[in-house]
Protein backbone atom coordinates (compact mmCIF):
# COMPACT_ATOMS: atom_id res chain seq x y z
CA UNK A 1 0.00 0.00 0.00
CA UNK A 2 2.83 2.48 0.89
CA UNK A 3 4.57 1.58 -2.82
CA UNK A 4 0.94 2.70 -4.29
CA UNK A 5 0.57 5.91 -2.91
CA UNK A 6 4.45 6.59 -3.51
CA UNK A 7 3.76 5.63 -6.58
CA UNK A 8 0.37 7.58 -7.38
CA UNK A 9 2.34 11.06 -5.45
CA UNK A 10 5.40 10.54 -8.29
CA UNK A 11 3.36 9.86 -10.66
CA UNK A 12 0.99 13.26 -9.76
CA UNK A 13 4.46 14.85 -9.38
CA UNK A 14 5.58 14.39 -12.39
CA UNK A 15 2.14 15.51 -14.48
CA UNK A 16 1.80 18.72 -12.37
CA UNK A 17 5.44 19.50 -13.22
CA UNK A 18 4.86 18.67 -16.83
CA UNK A 19 1.90 20.85 -16.45
CA UNK A 20 3.86 23.82 -15.41
CA UNK A 21 6.69 23.62 -17.97
CA UNK A 22 4.21 23.55 -20.64
CA UNK A 23 2.32 26.62 -19.56
CA UNK A 24 5.65 28.29 -19.20
CA UNK A 25 7.15 27.69 -22.77
CA UNK A 26 4.55 29.37 -24.65
CA UNK A 27 5.80 32.51 -25.81
CA UNK A 28 3.57 35.25 -27.03
CA UNK A 29 4.08 35.92 -31.52
CA UNK A 30 5.56 38.59 -32.17
CA UNK A 31 5.23 40.84 -35.61
CA UNK A 32 7.56 43.38 -37.28
CA UNK A 33 6.25 46.02 -39.34
CA UNK A 34 8.25 48.56 -41.64
CA UNK A 35 6.84 51.50 -42.65
CA UNK A 36 9.42 52.10 -45.71
CA UNK A 37 11.91 54.64 -46.32
CA UNK A 38 13.24 56.84 -43.49
CA UNK A 39 11.00 59.42 -42.22
CA UNK A 40 12.49 62.85 -43.10
CA UNK A 41 10.74 66.15 -41.93
CA UNK A 42 11.16 69.32 -40.85
CA UNK A 43 11.39 70.43 -36.91
CA UNK A 44 8.07 72.28 -35.78
CA UNK A 45 9.40 76.34 -35.06
CA UNK A 46 13.05 75.78 -36.37
CA UNK A 47 15.45 75.15 -40.17
CA UNK A 48 16.36 71.65 -38.23
CA UNK A 49 15.56 68.35 -40.02
CA UNK A 50 14.52 65.08 -38.59
CA UNK A 51 15.06 61.70 -39.92
CA UNK A 52 14.02 58.53 -38.17
CA UNK A 53 13.70 55.18 -39.50
CA UNK A 54 11.22 53.36 -37.63
CA UNK A 55 9.93 49.69 -37.03
CA UNK A 56 6.43 48.64 -35.18
CA UNK A 57 6.27 45.91 -32.85
CA UNK A 58 2.71 44.02 -33.25
CA UNK A 59 0.97 40.73 -31.48
CA UNK A 60 -1.09 40.37 -34.09
CA UNK A 61 -1.17 38.87 -37.73
CA UNK A 62 -4.44 40.39 -38.37
CA UNK A 63 -2.63 43.65 -37.12
CA UNK A 64 0.03 43.38 -39.16
CA UNK A 65 -1.96 42.20 -42.07
CA UNK A 66 -4.20 45.67 -41.67
CA UNK A 67 -0.96 47.69 -41.32
CA UNK A 68 0.55 46.34 -45.03
CA UNK A 69 -2.92 47.04 -46.52
CA UNK A 70 -3.01 50.62 -45.47
CA UNK A 71 0.99 51.38 -45.16
CA UNK A 72 0.42 54.86 -46.70
CA UNK A 73 -2.24 55.79 -44.02
CA UNK A 74 0.72 54.50 -41.59
CA UNK A 75 3.17 56.38 -43.42
CA UNK A 76 1.09 59.93 -43.15
CA UNK A 77 -0.16 59.41 -39.22
CA UNK A 78 3.80 59.01 -38.64
CA UNK A 79 5.17 62.36 -40.75
CA UNK A 80 2.00 64.57 -39.27
CA UNK A 81 3.60 63.44 -35.68
CA UNK A 82 7.05 63.73 -36.44
CA UNK A 83 6.61 66.99 -38.22
CA UNK A 84 4.99 68.63 -35.48
CA UNK A 85 7.37 68.32 -32.72
CA UNK A 86 9.57 71.00 -31.81
CA UNK A 87 13.60 71.28 -31.12
CA UNK A 88 12.37 71.26 -27.40
CA UNK A 89 10.34 68.36 -27.40
CA UNK A 90 12.81 66.01 -28.89
CA UNK A 91 15.65 67.45 -26.74
CA UNK A 92 13.68 66.45 -23.45
CA UNK A 93 15.51 63.76 -21.59
CA UNK A 94 12.02 61.67 -22.34
CA UNK A 95 11.34 63.17 -25.94
CA UNK A 96 11.86 59.84 -27.71
CA UNK A 97 9.20 57.80 -25.32
CA UNK A 98 6.73 60.57 -25.91
CA UNK A 99 7.20 60.39 -29.65
CA UNK A 100 6.43 56.64 -29.41
CA UNK A 101 3.31 57.06 -27.19
CA UNK A 102 2.38 59.87 -29.27
CA UNK A 103 2.46 57.70 -32.68
CA UNK A 104 1.28 54.50 -30.61
CA UNK A 105 -1.65 56.65 -29.77
CA UNK A 106 -2.52 58.28 -33.12
CA UNK A 107 -2.38 54.34 -34.68
CA UNK A 108 -4.73 52.81 -32.59
CA UNK A 109 -7.27 55.78 -32.62
CA UNK A 110 -6.94 56.59 -36.45
CA UNK A 111 -6.69 53.50 -38.27
CA UNK A 112 -8.28 51.12 -35.83
CA UNK A 113 -5.51 48.52 -35.07
CA UNK A 114 -5.09 46.15 -32.36
CA UNK A 115 -2.15 44.23 -31.28
CA UNK A 116 0.60 47.33 -31.57
CA UNK A 117 2.39 47.09 -28.60
CA UNK A 118 5.40 48.74 -29.18
CA UNK A 119 7.81 52.01 -31.61
CA UNK A 120 11.14 51.47 -31.89
CA UNK A 121 13.69 54.23 -33.57
CA UNK A 122 16.53 52.60 -35.78
CA UNK A 123 17.74 55.72 -36.54
CA UNK A 124 16.71 59.23 -34.91
CA UNK A 125 18.77 62.21 -36.25
CA UNK A 126 18.17 65.61 -35.89
CA UNK A 127 20.14 68.34 -38.27
CA UNK A 128 20.80 71.94 -36.47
Amino acid sequence: MKHFKLIITLLLMISMSAIFVGCGSSEAKTYTFDPGDAFITGVAGSKCLMKTDITIELNSKTGLEYLTANSYKVRDIIINILRNQTLEDIQATDGQSKIKLKILAALKKNLSVSGVDNIYFNEFVVQQ
